[in-house]
């Protein structure tokens, strides 16, 4: 079984089109802080393939990765 990050569609959901949102805008409440890095690189990781098909890293060269809804 294929590994997904945790983040919680429901926020997802909620952001407008076109808002800028870094991952721990829309991790999962209960999933553990200790594991956000490695979870946020997994995020970023299924958003560059597609597997979100309206959400884009809006900055990659940022220093905190900001994406964005479409």
């Amino acid at each position: 079984m294929e590994t997904k990050s945790h983040v919680d569609p429901e926020k997802l959901a909620r952001l407008n089109i076109n808002q800028s949102f870094e991952y721990r805008d829309v991790v999962s409440d209960d999933f553990p802080f200790s594991q956000h890095a490695e979870d946020g690189a997994l995020f970023k990781r299924e958003v560059e393939a597609g597997a979100y098909d309206n959400v884009v890293v809006s900055d990659p060269g940022a220093a905190h990765i900001k994406y964005k809804r479409i």
